[in-house]
């Protein structure tokens, strides 16, 4: 079988509407999308198999080509002009995906904030521990000689010795 070739602007037309639809990401995702879009072009006489990479690849291409236009006409024009269905679905995917890295660009600041806020409180966590050992070890060193202050008040019985086991 042949490799398709996007060989009318309704098949362009039909990706993007997909591709804002459905708004895929992982390959699953696009194959999903290739998978009904291959539906939809095949015919009694063809049969048409896409792949998800190939969608990928191509609303890649489409969403370039509609970047470069737009830029070019706002030099040429210094005005927006009417926007076509493609080019909305272009602008639309685009403004999409540029929230999305927006969300996950916040998402990782917040993550990091709250692992640096984690070791901070670990880190005072373990030196008041210290602290608090220090003192006793202090406390218990003007009392008599004893180095260790055990504070457990049950029996031996309760935690084996050597001489116990």
């Amino acid at each position: 079988m042949a490799p398709f070739r996007w060989p009318e602007a309704r098949h362009e037309l039909a990706l993007a509407k997909e591709v804002a639809q459905h708004s895929p990401e992982k390959p699953d995702e696009w194959n999903a999308v290739a998978k009904r879009l291959g539906k939809a072009f095949s015919t009694d006489s063809c049969s048409v198999e896409l792949k998800g990479r190939g969608c990928r690849e191509k609303m890649d291409r489409i969403l370039t080509k509609y970047k470069e236009e737009d830029m070019k006409g706002l030099k040429r024009s210094g005005t927006e002009e009417e926007f076509t269905e493609i080019q909305q679905l272009c602008e639309d995917i685009l403004v999409y995906r540029r929230d999305m890295i927006e969300i996950r660009k916040i998402e990782k600041e917040s993550r990091m904030k709250k692992d640096q806020e984690d070791k901070r409180k670990g880190e005072e966590m373990r030196q008041a521990a210290v602290e608090r050992l220090a003192k006793r070890r202090s406390d218990a060193g003007t009392s008599g000689g004893a180095t260790c202050d055990v504070s457990s008040s049950g029996s031996d019985e309760e935690t084996p010795s050597k001489g116990n086991i």
